[in-house]
């Protein structure tokens, strides 16, 4: 079992964390190890590590490491890799393994101030941008194709950064967990994009993930002056044009 943290001493952040447990051990009952890579000193920019969790039928690739997704800088994705040896503990790794190319973005919705997002009775919402959320999905398709489906939250309007979007990504990765190149030869999403309408209302903490023939679902938070927060959902289809949810608001 993998799981990312983020540390704090008081208010002051003092880096990220990823942990990796020994899951035979935990289900036969018995004392288990767990490894831990501290990143304040190695990777100090890394926020919100988040693991990737399975969807469908098909398993991972034998030997492909546990997958993580940080987004610590506008127009870049990381995708790492935790490699855990229970033979020797020490031989175990948690490194990046590709700095993705994505569409530009900032995270700073209301300037990172956590009264943010509006709701009818004045007492703004927290929109946590600037971190992954939950949940990092991973899909293997059959054979060789295998995906992770990852969202944050961004500002989603050219002219009032106060207004929250979702920032949606389909990633294509091989079978020892590296991002696949496109045709130019980039390491770019084969999809990612910024779901937003102009209507004065907040589009926030997003979970996404895909069906079983590629197909994708985002599901989020909305809110606004004249709107209580509610739940809504958009998509796409696996054959739609790039970068766009094409499925009308529900």
């Amino acid at each position: 079992y993998y799981a990312g943290v983020n540390q704090f001493t008081g208010s002051s952040f003092t880096g990220s964390g990823v942990v990796a447990y020994e899951r035979d051990a935990m289900l036969a009952g018995q004392p288990a190890r767990q490894v831990i890579f501290d990143l304040e000193t190695s990777n100090p920019n890394a926020f919100t590590p988040m693991p990737a969790d399975i969807d469908g039928i098909f398993l991972p690739p034998t030997g492909m490491p546990g997958l993580f997704v940080t987004a610590d800088n506008p127009g870049e994705l990381n995708l790492w890799h935790f490699d855990v040896d229970w033979d020797n503990t020490d031989n175990s790794s948690f490194t990046l393994a590709n700095t993705l190319s994505v569409s530009a973005y900032s995270g700073a919705v209301c300037g990172f101030n956590r009264d943010c997002i509006e709701q009818p009775n004045e007492q703004n919402l927290d929109a946590i941008g600037g971190r992954m959320m939950f949940r990092l999905a991973y899909r293997n398709l059959g054979g060789s194709e295998n995906k992770l489906i990852a969202n944050h939250t961004v500002i989603g309007s050219t002219s009032d950064n106060d207004i929250a979007g979702v920032r949606w990504y389909e990633i294509d990765i091989d079978d020892d967990g590296f991002q696949k190149t496109d045709t130019n030869g980039d390491l770019m999403p084969i999809n990612n994009g910024t779901f937003s309408l102009d209507d004065g209302n907040s589009r926030w903490m997003g979970s996404a993930a895909m069906d079983a023939v590629g197909n994708i679902g985002v599901g989020y938070s909305v809110s606004g002056n004249d709107l209580f927060p509610s739940i809504r959902f958009s998509g796409r289809s696996q054959s739609d044009a790039a970068n766009i949810l094409t499925v009308p608001e529900i």
